[in-house]
């Protein structure tokens, strides 16, 4: 079988449920065929060990709000420990940026994935930064090879108001494990 390296790419990783869904679903990829990296700035100590413990590495980056250093950064790790086979960005506001690092890098298949409906506070920051969104998505929407979203509003705000219409856009809801919230 053909190893299938993934570099999943986060700012920080925190107390998040994208954080917690990936370290739950980690024990169950199949280590013969799939290689997950994580790239990510802060992590708590208690992804950190678990990562480790699932011979999962752990790449740190500097902090993304020095954006050059960042960018500097994500490349020297695509060219000195690549090649990747994907990366997986779960960055909002980064993605296009991180997506267009990876197709400078060689990298085959670049996804994006959206989170959340950035509708919601795109009205609510200032002109640079909503300027550097409507700029990021337009690099996602030419460097994402595949791009995900956990529900329809979080595609349209994200890949656009026709986005069921590009068949790399789709829509894929967050599960969770009610496993340990069952009544005993």
């Amino acid at each position: 079988a053909v190893m299938i390296r993934v570099l999943e790419v986060h700012s920080a990783f925190n107390w998040g449920g994208v954080e917690n869904r990936l370290i739950q679903e980690l024990p169950y990829f199949d280590k013969s065929r799939f290689r997950l990296e994580f790239f990510a700035s802060h992590v708590e100590p208690f992804y950190a060990e678990r990562m480790a413990s699932l011979d999962a590495p752990l790449l740190r980056a500097p902090d993304p709000r020095n954006y050059c250093q960042y960018l500097r950064r994500l490349w020297g790790v695509l060219d000195e420990r690549g090649p990747y086979d994907i990366v997986h960005s779960h960055f909002g506001d980064h993605n296009g940026a991180v997506l267009w690092t990876a197709h400078r890098a060689g990298v085959p298949a670049r996804i994006s994935h959206s989170h959340n409906d950035f509708d919601v506070w795109r009205h609510e920051v200032g002109s640079a930064r909503r300027a550097y969104f409507l700029a990021g998505r337009l690099l996602v929407r030419r460097y994402a090879t595949c791009g995900l979203a956990a529900s329809a509003r979080a595609a349209a705000s994200y890949y656009g108001p026709n986005w069921s219409a590009d068949q790399r856009w789709k829509v894929l809801p967050c599960g969770i494990d009610l496993q340990p919230f069952r009544a005993p």
